[in-house]
């Protein structure tokens, strides 16, 4: 969970530094911090159980998507699907890092252990 956290800091922080680089182009970065979305994902990660939290401000896939993209073609920064979703980015502002860490390990579970290897055929 580490490594993803990490990795989705900085998508976020590229992705809107590009959109403010190319502000007035016609290219367009829209960052979306999606959240809890209903995929095959997390579980193919190997990603812990899931908080009655975290579960309760899951998405459907189709309308992550159609806010995605309307937050797209109107030219936004960044766009966070969901009311729970934006009440969670605005919440943690609050917080310290530790904290923000503690509560995130606590909605989203303990990581599983790794998959076993697969055997070749």
């Amino acid at each position: 969970m580490a490594l993803y956290a990490a990795s989705k800091a900085f998508v976020r922080n590229f992705s809107e530094g590009l959109h403010d680089e190319h502000r007035g182009t016609p290219l367009s970065v829209t960052c979306v911090c999606p959240g809890g979305t209903e995929t095959a994902f997390h579980a193919a990660s190997g990603g812990g159980d899931y908080s009655w939290i975290a579960n309760a401000s899951t998405e459907s896939a189709a309308f992550v998507a159609h806010v995605a993209v309307r937050a797209m073609l109107a030219g936004k920064r960044t766009v966070v699907p969901g009311l729970f979703n934006k009440l969670s980015c605005f919440g943690v502002c609050f917080l310290s890092r530790r904290t923000a860490s503690r509560v995130a390990t606590q909605v989203l579970g303990k990581a599983r252990l790794a998959l076993p290897a697969r055997k070749a055929a």
